[in-house]
């Protein structure tokens, strides 16, 4: 595991770590235990890093093949979550892919900072292409103005993502689209879905109002998963090709 920070032996009855002192690599600091709960408490936190751990002889086979290292990480701390999404739009050179199931969580995501990363992403690297997918009952939310200039040359409104440079809007079959989930792809490479708790999601038809996207995210899934991601993106394409093929 890349995220080991210390050492520590345990065993059924004892809990033993050792660690070299700051500034003086002669002198190590102990700490021994047999008090039951103490050494219970390690006992756990071993066995769950030896779950999340992976093979040693997988890791070497990755490292003279020359593979990635494939991850599928849960976070269920919505801090966590918006932490997330800048680090996975910054590292997108050509497109980013976002999905998100209703208004209120769009203008939920865009207040944490969303339209902030895009922007400062966009300007660095003017090549990456930003597609924007809404459900149909979300353009009543937006102006037309907003809407016809998306993915132009002018920026309508500095709070949204609608009318940014580099951001073309499209709008699917609410049908064809998951209500509780959000979606970033970023080149096809790395993916971050989050799932909403049902009460939190607005009425087709309601205005507006303002998310609190603590409440509301129950978890986030962030995978760099070739199989996961390209299931995901041709979910993306197809709604993203039948909404084109709707303005004809």
């Amino acid at each position: 595991m890349d995220t080991i920070t210390h050492s520590f032996g345990v065993s059924e009855k004892h809990y033993l770590s050792s660690k070299v002192q700051f500034g003086n690599p002669n002198l190590t600091q102990s700490i021994f235990s047999n008090i039951g709960w103490f050494v219970r408490e390690h006992q756990y936190l071993f066995e769950t890093l030896w779950k999340k751990a992976i093979p040693l002889k997988q890791r070497i086979g990755e490292i003279e093949e020359g593979h990635k290292r494939e991850f599928v990480d849960t976070i269920r701390e919505p801090a966590e979550v918006l932490s997330l999404l800048p680090k996975v739009i910054s590292s997108a050179y050509e497109e980013i892919m976002l999905l998100f199931p209703n208004s209120n969580t769009l203008r939920g995501f865009e207040s944490a900072g969303l339209v902030e990363s895009i922007k400062n992403h966009t300007q660095k690297n003017s090549n990456v292409r930003v597609k924007l997918l809404l459900k149909d009952q979300q353009q009543q939310h937006f102006s037309s103005s907003q809407i016809k200039g998306s993915g132009g040359t002018r920026t309508t409104n500095n709070n949204t993502l609608i009318g940014q440079n580099n951001v073309e809007v499209k709008f699917a079959s609410p049908d064809k689209m998951d209500t509780n989930t959000a979606l970033v792809i970023a080149d096809g490479k790395k993916m971050v879905t989050i799932e909403f708790d049902e009460k939190e999601n607005d009425s087709f038809f309601s205005p507006p109002a303002r998310l609190n996207l603590s409440d509301s995210i129950r978890f986030a899934t962030h995978t760099n998963s070739e199989s996961a991601i390209m299931s995901y993106i041709s979910i993306f394409e197809r709604l993203w090709i039948e909404s084109e093929m709707k303005q004809w």
